[in-house]
């Protein structure tokens, strides 16, 4: 029968055994190959919450392996992979050299205040008359090239 003092010594070396047992777990993933972290870069458009389910399946097969994320835009995006700043990317554009399948289809829609000269008496609005006023883009995270697709090419912005 253990003292009290038996008794708590019993757990510190309870909890120094279950660390050791971790770390021995640890070294043999890598040394087997595996990566202890994996860097993806998401485009700001995808919503990271549909990608929770995944991150746990990812973490229950690969328990040692961190996932960090990368909250990039337009170009960030891709330039995040071909500056190896990241290990998958996530985001609207296949970069050349590059495997990838699609996810999901992300619908983008302008908008503007019911009094903005677009809006008044109009249902269709031509990509030119877009380009015409001034617009709110979000930053784009990349270093290399800036972006100017779709209704990125009004001047003012």
């Amino acid at each position: 029968m253990l003292t009290s003092e038996g008794k708590v010594l019993y757990r510190y070396a309870e909890q120094i055994l279950n660390a050791a047992a971790s770390a021995e777990s640890v070294a043999h993933s890598m040394a087997e190959g595996f990566e202890s972290e994996v860097t993806i870069a998401v485009d700001v458009l995808q919503r990271v919450g549909d990608l929770v389910d995944a991150f746990e399946v990812f973490s229950e097969q690969f328990p040692h392996t961190r996932i960090r994320v990368l909250e990039t835009s337009l170009s960030g995006t891709s330039g995040a992979l071909l500056e190896k700043q990241a290990d998958l990317v996530i985001g609207g554009a296949m970069s050349i050299g590059f495997n990838g399948a699609p996810l999901t289809t992300i619908a983008m829609l302008p908008v503007a205040a019911p009094s903005h000269p677009l809006v008044k008496d109009r249902k269709n609005v031509s990509e030119l008359e877009l380009k015409s006023h001034r617009q709110i883009v979000l930053r784009n995270t990349g270093t290399k090239r800036e972006q100017d697709a779709g209704w990125l090419g009004a001047q003012q912005r």
